[in-house]
């Protein structure tokens, strides 16, 4: 993409780098990444430019100037908020899940047992409007977003799985909020 919008990696200092994507199973509304440049160049014009390379159905909705002392992408995205149509058994359960200090998943893979406290990685759940909306912090071993909402709900894991849940943006570390990202 780069070389198509007409930049060189090695006369440029040009990469990018890319927030972690959303997790399987989940459409993303918007994704982010990180364009580094060793030569000034003028945002609109690169702008321009970097939407004419994109593959067909991405869109390049916004170009950021940051400051140098900024931190990488990766170290500054704190959680993904998504959004997903209420399971029928709703009543109460997030109430229940939001008084608690702990909640307890485990976690199956390659055959390997995992207990996580999914409790501290969600920053926030809300049902409104026939609408479950969350935000899940990112690190590691945050859980997915499918097994959140069966844990929440007790509902099987693999029904979750087939869920179409939505990322509908990022929100990013207190010390980088001038980003204006929500």
């Amino acid at each position: 993409m780069l070389q198509q919008a007409g930049l060189d990696p090695r006369k440029d200092g040009a990469y990018i780098a890319a927030a972690p994507v959303s997790p399987p199973g989940c459409r993303s509304e918007y994704e982010y990444a990180e364009l580094s440049l060793a030569t000034p160049v003028v945002s609109t014009t690169l702008l321009a430019r970097l939407a004419n390379a994109v593959e067909a159905g991405l869109r390049l909705l916004s170009l950021v100037r940051m400051p140098p002392w900024s931190p990488e992408i990766r170290t500054a995205l704190r959680a993904r908020c998504y959004e997903m149509t209420c399971p029928s058994v709703v009543s109460g359960k997030v109430d229940t899940f939001l008084a608690a200090t702990h909640w307890p998943w485990t976690r199956w893979k390659k055959g390997q047992i995992r207990e996580l406290d999914i409790r501290p990685a969600v920053t926030e759940i809300i049902c409104l409007s026939g609408r479950v909306r969350f935000a899940l912090e990112c690190s590691d071993i945050a859980p997915k977003p499918a097994e959140v909402i069966a844990s929440i709900f007790g509902l099987p894991l693999v029904e979750c799985q087939l869920l179409p849940i939505t990322c509908t943006g990022i929100r990013m570390n207190r010390q980088t909020a001038y980003l204006g990202y929500s």
